[in-house]
């Protein structure tokens, strides 16, 4: 087997469990390698300083069928697997295990409220940082108390506050919950909300911006960051050509589409009666599949 690798395996997989599977596995894995132990035949491996090779890895994994197991290996070697390993120091390694352990509230905190608008109506979320200037809880209010949503917003400002009081940083955050989009949207553009947790992203966004102004440059606003439709800090506003048709007998005459939103602007959600797409359009929010219209 080594000779065929070209040297001991990095990783072995015995889908046995016998003892002479195990004494191969234990054979050919490389110092400091792994053997994963899927099979259950029940044989036994012997471990000491003579064996298996020196800080060598032996785990089991009884979860999974063989053809489960197979398409894992195939999106393996695909390089569609992927670990995140974060590389740091080895005198900063009690900050880093600090950081994914739930830090205590402290008594005192200082944070601030944003109104924002959502399709529910008017949201209040409340940043409270630690000592340090960092954001360390959320709370969520709904502008009408009572009822599921309100529930809903509570839980939502209960799990960003776990989220960052375990270490995960606001940006990861802000990614999960920006552009969530529901049965209805406020807003144009740039500026639309399409759901509370949209809001909500959108005012993690804005602390972001209060924090990092006159210091660097916005950093919700490269491409990662920026909210849908958007454009970065750096590039021009894109600016759409007219259209023009020909007629016949006659100059060319601008199409009908121009100075229309495009489907992006002008999406408000879905009718609440046939589920087709709303659109902003003379003033009013329309379906153009049944007709229904928020003006009546």
């Amino acid at each position: 087997v080594t000779e065929a690798l070209g040297g001991p395996a990095d990783v072995v997989l015995d889908l046995v469990g016998a003892e002479p599977t195990l004494a191969l596995a234990s054979a050919v894995v490389a110092p400091g390698g792994l053997v994963m132990l899927n099979g259950e035949a029940g044989g036994r491996l012997p471990f000491g300083f003579d064996g298996p090779p020196v800080e060598s890895w032996l785990t089991t994994a009884a979860w999974g069928s063989a053809t489960d197991l197979r398409e894992v290996v195939r999106l393996a070697a695909r390089g569609r697997v992927h670990w995140n390993v974060e590389t740091m120091p080895l005198a900063e390694a009690a900050a880093a295990h600090a950081r994914r352990q739930k830090r205590k509230r402290p008594n005192v905190l200082n944070g601030t409220t944003r109104k924002m608008s959502s399709p529910l109506g008017d949201v209040f979320v409340t940043i409270n940082e630690d000592d340090l200037g960092q954001p360390f809880e959320v709370f969520v209010t709904l502008g009408k108390a009572g009822g599921s949503a309100m529930a809903d917003a509570e839980a939502m400002g209960r799990l960003i506050s776990l989220a960052l009081r375990s270490g995960i940083p606001l940006t990861s955050i802000h990614k999960q919950l920006r552009g969530i989009s529901s049965d209805r949207a406020v807003g144009l553009g740039p500026n639309k909300v399409m759901s509370v947790p949209d809001a909500i992203g959108i005012a993690l966004d804005d602390w972001w911006r209060d924090r990092v102004q006159g210091v660097q440059q916005d950093a919700f606003t490269t491409s990662e960051f920026r909210a849908p439709g958007a454009p970065a800090a750096d590039e021009p506003p894109a600016v759409k050509a007219p259209a023009f048709v020909n007629l016949k007998g006659g100059q060319p005459e601008q199409s009908e589409a121009m100075g229309r939103y495009d489907g992006g602007e002008t999406f408000m959600g879905t009718c609440p009666d046939c589920g087709s797409q709303l659109e902003y359009a003379e003033g009013c929010v329309k379906c153009h599949v049944c007709g229904f219209s928020e003006c009546g």
